[in-house]
Protein backbone atom coordinates (compact mmCIF):
# COMPACT_ATOMS: atom_id res chain seq x y z
CA UNK A 1 0.00 0.00 0.00
CA UNK A 2 1.48 3.34 -1.06
CA UNK A 3 1.72 6.19 1.37
CA UNK A 4 -0.34 9.27 0.34
CA UNK A 5 1.92 11.68 -1.53
CA UNK A 6 0.81 14.80 0.39
CA UNK A 7 1.59 13.21 3.74
CA UNK A 8 5.01 12.14 2.51
CA UNK A 9 5.81 15.63 1.25
CA UNK A 10 4.75 17.17 4.55
CA UNK A 11 6.87 14.67 6.48
CA UNK A 12 9.86 15.40 4.24
CA UNK A 13 9.39 19.15 4.59
CA UNK A 14 9.20 19.38 8.39
CA UNK A 15 12.94 19.29 9.12
CA UNK A 16 14.00 21.65 6.29
CA UNK A 17 11.27 24.09 7.38
CA UNK A 18 12.48 23.98 10.98
CA UNK A 19 16.11 24.50 9.95
CA UNK A 20 15.12 27.37 7.67
CA UNK A 21 13.19 29.08 10.48
CA UNK A 22 16.14 28.62 12.82
CA UNK A 23 18.52 30.15 10.27
CA UNK A 24 16.14 33.06 9.68
CA UNK A 25 15.88 33.75 13.42
CA UNK A 26 19.66 34.17 13.74
CA UNK A 27 19.65 36.37 10.64
CA UNK A 28 16.95 38.66 12.11
CA UNK A 29 17.42 38.85 15.90
CA UNK A 30 15.48 42.11 16.08
CA UNK A 31 12.39 40.33 14.73
CA UNK A 32 12.82 37.57 17.29
CA UNK A 33 13.07 40.18 20.06
CA UNK A 34 10.07 42.23 18.99
CA UNK A 35 7.73 39.48 17.82
CA UNK A 36 8.64 36.29 19.67
CA UNK A 37 10.34 37.32 22.93
CA UNK A 38 8.01 40.22 23.75
CA UNK A 39 4.70 39.07 22.25
CA UNK A 40 4.38 35.38 21.44
CA UNK A 41 6.46 33.79 24.18
CA UNK A 42 4.79 35.58 27.14
CA UNK A 43 1.45 34.10 26.01
CA UNK A 44 3.00 30.62 25.85
CA UNK A 45 4.66 31.05 29.26
CA UNK A 46 1.40 32.22 30.83
CA UNK A 47 -0.58 29.25 29.47
CA UNK A 48 2.07 26.75 30.57
CA UNK A 49 2.21 28.46 33.97
CA UNK A 50 -1.50 27.93 34.52
CA UNK A 51 -1.23 24.27 33.51
CA UNK A 52 1.84 23.55 35.63
CA UNK A 53 0.47 25.16 38.79
CA UNK A 54 -2.27 22.51 38.80
CA UNK A 55 0.20 19.63 38.74
CA UNK A 56 2.62 19.22 41.67
CA UNK A 57 4.81 16.66 39.87
CA UNK A 58 7.06 17.50 36.89
CA UNK A 59 4.96 17.17 33.76
CA UNK A 60 8.07 16.58 31.65
CA UNK A 61 9.10 13.51 33.63
CA UNK A 62 5.56 12.15 33.61
CA UNK A 63 5.45 12.66 29.84
CA UNK A 64 8.71 10.74 29.39
CA UNK A 65 7.32 7.83 31.43
CA UNK A 66 4.05 7.89 29.47
CA UNK A 67 5.90 7.98 26.14
CA UNK A 68 8.09 5.06 27.17
CA UNK A 69 5.06 2.99 28.19
CA UNK A 70 3.29 3.85 24.93
CA UNK A 71 6.34 2.87 22.90
CA UNK A 72 6.63 -0.47 24.70
CA UNK A 73 2.91 -1.12 24.18
CA UNK A 74 3.13 -0.36 20.46
CA UNK A 75 6.19 -2.57 20.04
CA UNK A 76 4.48 -5.47 21.81
CA UNK A 77 1.35 -5.10 19.70
CA UNK A 78 3.44 -4.91 16.54
CA UNK A 79 5.42 -8.00 17.50
CA UNK A 80 2.37 -10.08 18.36
CA UNK A 81 0.08 -8.91 15.59
CA UNK A 82 0.02 -9.85 11.89
CA UNK A 83 2.59 -7.94 9.88
CA UNK A 84 2.92 -7.49 6.15
CA UNK A 85 6.28 -8.30 4.64
CA UNK A 86 7.04 -5.32 2.41
CA UNK A 87 10.71 -6.12 2.14
CA UNK A 88 13.81 -4.69 3.75
CA UNK A 89 14.13 -1.63 1.52
CA UNK A 90 10.56 -0.50 2.22
CA UNK A 91 11.03 -0.98 5.97
CA UNK A 92 14.23 1.06 5.94
CA UNK A 93 12.56 3.86 3.93
CA UNK A 94 9.66 3.98 6.38
CA UNK A 95 12.00 4.09 9.38
CA UNK A 96 14.13 6.85 7.85
CA UNK A 97 11.07 8.93 6.94
CA UNK A 98 9.60 8.52 10.44
CA UNK A 99 12.90 9.55 12.06
CA UNK A 100 13.26 12.53 9.69
CA UNK A 101 9.69 13.71 10.33
CA UNK A 102 9.99 13.27 14.09
CA UNK A 103 13.21 15.29 14.17
CA UNK A 104 11.54 18.07 12.20
CA UNK A 105 8.43 18.11 14.39
CA UNK A 106 10.47 18.17 17.61
CA UNK A 107 12.71 20.99 16.36
CA UNK A 108 9.70 23.04 15.24
CA UNK A 109 7.99 22.58 18.61
CA UNK A 110 11.23 23.46 20.42
CA UNK A 111 11.63 26.69 18.45
CA UNK A 112 8.01 27.77 18.91
CA UNK A 113 7.89 26.87 22.60
CA UNK A 114 11.16 28.59 23.55
CA UNK A 115 14.12 27.90 21.25
CA UNK A 116 13.90 31.12 19.21
CA UNK A 117 15.38 32.87 22.26
CA UNK A 118 18.81 31.60 21.22
CA UNK A 119 18.77 34.18 18.42
CA UNK A 120 18.19 37.13 20.77
CA UNK A 121 20.81 39.76 21.53
CA UNK A 122 22.77 38.47 24.57
CA UNK A 123 21.78 39.86 27.96
CA UNK A 124 25.26 41.32 28.47
CA UNK A 125 24.74 43.43 25.35
CA UNK A 126 21.22 44.42 26.37
CA UNK A 127 22.67 45.55 29.72
CA UNK A 128 25.53 47.32 27.94
CA UNK A 129 28.16 45.68 30.15
CA UNK A 130 31.78 46.75 29.80
CA UNK A 131 33.75 43.48 29.94
CA UNK A 132 37.05 44.75 28.53
CA UNK A 133 40.39 44.44 30.36
CA UNK A 134 39.21 42.59 33.43
CA UNK A 135 41.74 43.41 36.17
CA UNK A 136 42.66 41.21 39.12
CA UNK A 137 42.22 44.05 41.58
CA UNK A 138 38.64 44.59 40.38
CA UNK A 139 37.76 40.94 40.83
CA UNK A 140 39.39 40.86 44.28
CA UNK A 141 37.65 44.05 45.40
CA UNK A 142 34.25 42.75 44.31
CA UNK A 143 34.95 39.35 45.89
CA UNK A 144 35.76 41.09 49.17
CA UNK A 145 32.42 42.90 49.08
CA UNK A 146 30.57 39.64 48.50
CA UNK A 147 32.50 37.76 51.19
CA UNK A 148 31.48 40.43 53.67
CA UNK A 149 27.87 40.26 52.50
CA UNK A 150 27.96 36.46 52.82
CA UNK A 151 29.05 36.68 56.44
CA UNK A 152 26.50 39.33 57.37
CA UNK A 153 23.56 37.58 55.72
CA UNK A 154 24.61 34.29 57.29
CA UNK A 155 24.52 35.98 60.68
CA UNK A 156 20.88 36.90 60.09
CA UNK A 157 19.95 33.23 59.68
CA UNK A 158 20.64 32.20 63.28
CA UNK A 159 22.05 28.95 61.86
CA UNK A 160 24.32 26.38 63.51
CA UNK A 161 27.75 26.72 61.83
CA UNK A 162 28.53 23.08 62.61
CA UNK A 163 26.09 21.83 59.96
CA UNK A 164 24.87 22.97 56.55
CA UNK A 165 22.07 25.54 56.40
CA UNK A 166 18.48 24.76 55.45
CA UNK A 167 15.85 26.64 53.46
CA UNK A 168 13.67 28.58 55.93
CA UNK A 169 10.50 28.23 53.82
CA UNK A 170 8.66 25.68 51.72
CA UNK A 171 9.51 25.56 48.02
CA UNK A 172 6.44 27.53 46.92
CA UNK A 173 7.53 30.47 49.12
CA UNK A 174 11.04 30.45 47.64
CA UNK A 175 9.57 30.20 44.16
CA UNK A 176 7.26 33.19 44.69
CA UNK A 177 10.09 35.27 46.14
CA UNK A 178 12.28 34.61 43.10
CA UNK A 179 9.45 35.41 40.67
CA UNK A 180 8.77 38.67 42.50
CA UNK A 181 12.48 39.53 42.48
CA UNK A 182 12.69 39.03 38.72
CA UNK A 183 9.72 41.33 38.17
CA UNK A 184 11.38 43.98 40.33
CA UNK A 185 14.70 43.47 38.57
CA UNK A 186 13.05 44.14 35.18
CA UNK A 187 15.93 42.99 33.00
CA UNK A 188 15.96 44.50 29.48
CA UNK A 189 13.67 42.49 27.22
CA UNK A 190 11.95 40.62 30.06
CA UNK A 191 8.26 40.78 29.11
CA UNK A 192 7.05 38.38 31.81
CA UNK A 193 5.17 40.25 34.52
CA UNK A 194 3.11 37.36 35.88
CA UNK A 195 3.58 34.21 37.95
CA UNK A 196 5.38 31.64 35.81
CA UNK A 197 5.44 27.85 35.99
CA UNK A 198 6.65 26.98 39.49
CA UNK A 199 9.98 25.29 40.14
CA UNK A 200 9.67 21.58 40.90
CA UNK A 201 12.06 19.02 42.33
CA UNK A 202 13.14 16.33 39.88
CA UNK A 203 11.78 12.88 40.65
CA UNK A 204 14.99 11.57 39.06
CA UNK A 205 17.30 13.73 41.20
CA UNK A 206 19.55 10.73 41.95
CA UNK A 207 20.22 10.32 38.23
CA UNK A 208 20.82 14.04 37.76
CA UNK A 209 23.27 14.02 40.69
CA UNK A 210 25.35 11.40 38.87
CA UNK A 211 25.16 13.50 35.71
CA UNK A 212 26.41 16.55 37.63
CA UNK A 213 23.26 18.54 36.85
CA UNK A 214 21.79 20.92 39.41
CA UNK A 215 18.72 21.79 37.36
CA UNK A 216 17.17 21.84 33.92
CA UNK A 217 14.61 23.95 32.10
CA UNK A 218 12.21 21.99 29.88
CA UNK A 219 11.11 24.20 26.96
CA UNK A 220 8.28 21.89 25.88
CA UNK A 221 6.49 22.14 29.25
CA UNK A 222 7.91 25.46 30.49
CA UNK A 223 9.09 23.85 33.74
CA UNK A 224 12.16 24.92 35.74
CA UNK A 225 13.25 21.71 37.47
CA UNK A 226 15.97 21.36 40.11
CA UNK A 227 17.93 18.61 41.81
CA UNK A 228 16.36 18.39 45.28
CA UNK A 229 19.20 16.20 46.59
CA UNK A 230 21.67 19.10 46.47
CA UNK A 231 22.70 20.90 49.65
CA UNK A 232 20.13 23.55 50.52
CA UNK A 233 22.53 26.46 50.02
CA UNK A 234 22.74 25.55 46.30
CA UNK A 235 19.02 25.48 45.65
CA UNK A 236 18.06 29.19 45.44
CA UNK A 237 20.63 29.92 42.73
CA UNK A 238 19.81 26.67 40.88
CA UNK A 239 16.10 27.55 40.88
CA UNK A 240 16.72 31.18 39.92
CA UNK A 241 19.07 30.02 37.14
CA UNK A 242 16.38 27.82 35.58
CA UNK A 243 13.84 30.61 36.00
CA UNK A 244 16.22 32.89 34.08
CA UNK A 245 16.05 30.40 31.20
CA UNK A 246 12.27 30.43 31.62
CA UNK A 247 12.40 34.19 31.02
CA UNK A 248 14.28 33.76 27.73
CA UNK A 249 17.92 34.02 28.89
CA UNK A 250 19.79 31.27 27.04
CA UNK A 251 23.48 31.84 27.87
CA UNK A 252 24.42 29.84 30.98
CA UNK A 253 26.68 32.53 32.44
CA UNK A 254 24.01 35.15 31.88
CA UNK A 255 21.45 32.92 33.59
CA UNK A 256 23.81 32.70 36.57
CA UNK A 257 24.19 36.49 36.55
CA UNK A 258 20.43 36.99 36.46
CA UNK A 259 20.02 34.46 39.29
CA UNK A 260 22.47 36.35 41.52
CA UNK A 261 20.95 39.76 40.76
CA UNK A 262 17.42 38.48 41.42
CA UNK A 263 18.24 36.71 44.69
CA UNK A 264 20.15 39.75 45.96
CA UNK A 265 17.00 41.83 45.51
CA UNK A 266 14.72 39.67 47.63
CA UNK A 267 13.94 40.59 51.25
CA UNK A 268 14.65 36.96 52.15
CA UNK A 269 17.98 36.71 54.04
CA UNK A 270 18.53 33.11 52.96
CA UNK A 271 18.18 33.92 49.26
CA UNK A 272 20.55 36.87 49.67
CA UNK A 273 22.95 34.61 51.53
CA UNK A 274 22.85 31.91 48.85
CA UNK A 275 23.48 34.54 46.13
CA UNK A 276 26.39 36.10 48.04
CA UNK A 277 27.90 32.68 48.77
CA UNK A 278 27.74 31.70 45.10
CA UNK A 279 29.01 35.08 43.85
CA UNK A 280 31.91 35.27 46.30
CA UNK A 281 33.05 31.70 45.59
CA UNK A 282 32.82 32.28 41.83
CA UNK A 283 34.74 35.55 42.01
CA UNK A 284 37.44 34.04 44.20
CA UNK A 285 37.79 31.10 41.81
CA UNK A 286 38.34 33.62 38.99
CA UNK A 287 40.74 35.74 41.09
CA UNK A 288 42.73 32.62 42.01
CA UNK A 289 43.95 32.44 38.41
CA UNK A 290 45.49 35.92 38.63
CA UNK A 291 46.37 36.41 42.29
CA UNK A 292 46.21 33.12 44.20
CA UNK A 293 47.68 34.40 47.46
CA UNK A 294 45.26 37.33 47.68
CA UNK A 295 42.34 35.09 46.76
CA UNK A 296 43.26 32.59 49.48
CA UNK A 297 43.54 35.40 52.02
CA UNK A 298 40.03 36.58 51.13
CA UNK A 299 38.67 33.02 51.30
CA UNK A 300 39.95 32.85 54.87
CA UNK A 301 37.55 35.69 55.74
CA UNK A 302 34.49 33.50 55.24
CA UNK A 303 32.94 32.63 58.55
CA UNK A 304 32.68 29.00 59.74
CA UNK A 305 29.04 28.77 58.61
CA UNK A 306 29.64 29.71 54.96
CA UNK A 307 32.75 27.49 54.90
CA UNK A 308 30.62 24.58 56.15
CA UNK A 309 28.07 25.15 53.36
CA UNK A 310 30.79 25.32 50.71
CA UNK A 311 32.30 22.13 52.08
CA UNK A 312 28.92 20.38 51.86
CA UNK A 313 28.49 21.52 48.25
CA UNK A 314 31.97 20.31 47.27
CA UNK A 315 31.50 16.97 49.01
CA UNK A 316 28.12 16.40 47.37
CA UNK A 317 29.42 16.79 43.81
CA UNK A 318 32.66 14.93 44.52
CA UNK A 319 30.61 12.00 45.81
CA UNK A 320 28.82 11.75 42.46
CA UNK A 321 31.75 12.48 40.16
CA UNK A 322 32.33 9.79 37.56
CA UNK A 323 32.07 8.82 33.87
CA UNK A 324 28.37 9.77 33.64
CA UNK A 325 29.17 13.33 34.71
CA UNK A 326 31.91 13.64 32.08
CA UNK A 327 29.60 12.36 29.34
CA UNK A 328 26.84 14.76 30.44
CA UNK A 329 29.32 17.65 30.29
CA UNK A 330 30.24 16.77 26.70
CA UNK A 331 26.60 16.42 25.65
CA UNK A 332 25.68 19.74 27.25
CA UNK A 333 28.66 21.44 25.59
CA UNK A 334 27.64 20.08 22.18
CA UNK A 335 24.03 21.19 22.70
CA UNK A 336 25.05 24.73 23.69
CA UNK A 337 27.49 25.08 20.81
CA UNK A 338 24.87 23.81 18.34
CA UNK A 339 22.67 26.71 19.48
CA UNK A 340 25.53 29.21 19.06
CA UNK A 341 26.15 29.80 22.77
CA UNK A 342 29.65 31.25 22.81
CA UNK A 343 32.12 28.89 24.47
CA UNK A 344 29.56 26.13 25.00
CA UNK A 345 29.71 24.79 28.55
CA UNK A 346 32.46 27.29 29.35
CA UNK A 347 29.75 29.97 29.33
CA UNK A 348 28.84 28.97 32.91
CA UNK A 349 32.08 30.56 34.13
CA UNK A 350 31.50 33.98 32.56
CA UNK A 351 29.42 35.14 35.52
CA UNK A 352 32.49 36.51 37.35
CA UNK A 353 33.41 38.89 34.55
CA UNK A 354 29.78 39.94 34.10
CA UNK A 355 29.43 40.68 37.82
CA UNK A 356 32.44 42.99 37.47
CA UNK A 357 30.73 44.58 34.45
CA UNK A 358 27.57 45.22 36.50
CA UNK A 359 29.67 46.65 39.34
CA UNK A 360 31.35 49.03 36.88
CA UNK A 361 27.88 50.43 36.16
CA UNK A 362 27.01 50.65 39.88
CA UNK A 363 24.28 48.18 39.01
CA UNK A 364 24.58 45.97 42.06
CA UNK A 365 22.18 46.44 44.97
CA UNK A 366 23.66 47.70 48.21
CA UNK A 367 25.70 44.98 49.91
CA UNK A 368 26.19 44.74 53.66
CA UNK A 369 28.34 47.48 55.15
CA UNK A 370 28.09 49.79 52.12
CA UNK A 371 26.45 53.17 51.78
CA UNK A 372 23.20 52.86 49.85
CA UNK A 373 23.41 53.60 46.13
CA UNK A 374 20.32 51.63 45.18
CA UNK A 375 17.44 53.70 43.88
CA UNK A 376 14.87 51.13 44.91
Amino acid sequence: MKRPRARTLIALGLLPAALLLRWASFAKPEVVEALFARRVYPVIARLLGVANRWLPLPLAELAVVAAALLLVTLLVRWWRGPRPKPGLSSTVRTAVLATWATAGAVLLLFLIAWGFHYARLPLRDRLGLDLDELRAEEVLALAERFVAHTNVTYGALAADPRKPTSLPHELDGVDRSIDTAYRRLALPGDAIDFATSPAKGLMTSSLFSRLGISGIFIPFTGEPLFNHHMPEASKPIAIAHEKAHQRGITDEGEANLAAVLACLRTPEPYLQYAAALYASSTLLAAANRYAPEEAQALAAQWGPGPRRDLQAIREFWELHRGPAMRVADRVNDAYLRSNRVEGGAQSYGRVASMLVGVARQDGLPTLSGEASNDSE
